[in-house]
Order: structure tokens, then sequence, then C-alpha cells
């Protein structure tokens, strides 16, 4: 499961396990971890969490599979988008979310970004599929707002890092084995873009977070690895 970041430094998450998953805030500083008590229809298997500029938190459950939207402040949970409720195409497995600064909801599904209207739940495909006919989506895992007209995302399956415009719905692999230099990614699972417009990616296998320059897909280790693991380049 992911975090969030909220506007004064706390994180927030969904952890737990089946039949039990719960909304933790967590203090930067201290480490100290306190539940975040919410009602309404239960968690199944959440995937992801992103914040809305007005503090809402968003999180994906691929259990239903259904976008939820928690008030952090009076604790309502609600089903803001599944596959029974707005209309659009399916959900399906859907497994990353970024909101961008203006409200925006992105979620990435098998072959598909969708973007998910944040008060309708309505859903429409942005890239995949005949949008993107030379680059294929398998499994878009980590999911980021780049700007506001690019999200860049790690496909789990591909190994590959792409950026996404959001206006024509062209797919462009950044970082990959055949684009920039460095250790090859294994099995990426989240991206994030830091305050310079550099990426970091979080590999699982390699339990490491790698640095991506977003103009020559050159990357680069950030922390880690598992000492078993070649970094050298596949």
């Amino acid at each position: 499961m992911s975090l969030a970041v909220e506007a004064d430094g706390s994180l927030i998450t969904v952890a737990g396990f089946a039949g039990n998953y719960q909304v933790y805030r967590i203090d930067p500083v201290s480490g100290l971890r306190t539940r975040v008590p919410t009602e309404g229809p239960a968690f199944r298997f959440p995937t992801d969490v992103a914040l809305a500029p007005d503090g809402t938190l968003m999180v994906i459950d691929i259990g239903y599979p259904a976008v939820f939207q928690i008030n952090l402040e009076t604790g309502t949970r609600l089903i803001l988008s599944s596959d029974t409720m707005g209309i659009g195409p399916l959900l399906g497995p859907v497994s990353s979310l970024a909101v961008d600064p203006t409200g925006a909801i992105f979620a990435g599904s098998f072959f598909t970004i969708l973007q998910i209207d944040a008060l309708s739940g309505n859903r429409s495909v942005v890239s995949g599929g005949v949008l993107t006919p030379d680059i294929v989506i398998f499994l878009p895992e980590g999911l980021a707002v780049e700007t506001m007209d690019t999200l860049v995302m790690v496909d789990s399956l591909t190994t590959r890092v792409t950026r996404v415009d959001l206006l024509s719905g062209l797919a462009t692999v950044i970082s990959d084995d055949g684009i920039g230099l460095g250790p090859s990614l294994f099995f990426p699972v989240a991206i994030a873009v830091e305050a310079d417009g550099m990426l970091v990616v979080t590999d699982i296998t390699l339990r490491a977070l790698i640095r991506i320059d977003p103009l020559t897909g050159d990357r680069m280790m950030l922390s880690g690895p598992r000492p078993e693991v070649s970094l050298e380049t596949k």
C-alpha cells in the first residue's frame, strides 16, 4: 500500500488484512501511527491512495473494483466509482491512482489509463488500447502526475517507465532496457515526481529506489538494494 502526504506533512495510508483494513495517519517525526475512524462500505483489497487538493482521501480497491472517496474530517467513506456506479469503461483490475492539482482523478488498469470524474464517478479512457497502438500498456502499477498535461507510470510487466500525454493520449517510453543507462528495473510498482522533475521508482525485486532522468532515461541507484541482486544492466 502506498502513502499520501497531507499539507502538514503527516502521512496517510490504508493498512490491515482482509475484513479489517483501516485508515492510518503517521507522524513523520515520531513515527506514531493513529487510526483515523471512518464509516461506510468496507474495504476489500485496497492497493493505492492519493489525496485530492481539498484533503479528501482517494483509495483504489481492487477487491470490488472501486474508487473510494473519504472525508478525513468527518470520517465518511463512500464509493465514488465502480463497475456499477458511474458510467463509462469498466474499472477492471485497477491498481494505481493519481490526483492532479485541479482534483482530476486518474486510475491505471489493465491496458488503459482512465480519468474519473470527481463528482459523478463517470469514467473515460485517456490512454491505452487504440490510442496507443505502438506502445501497449499492460499493468500500470504506479501512476503519478508529472505536469498539468502529462502523467508518468511504471508498468510491472514490461518494466517500462512511460509518459502519457493527457491531451492526445499518446504514450511515450521514457526509460527501459533500450533507453537510458544504469541498473535495469525488474519489478517496478510505484513512481513519484521530485520537485526538480526527476522521477523516483520503487522496485520490489531490487528492494530499491531508482532515480530516473526524464530527459535521458538514465537510471541511478538512490537507495538499496538487496545484496544478492545484481544491478548490472540486463
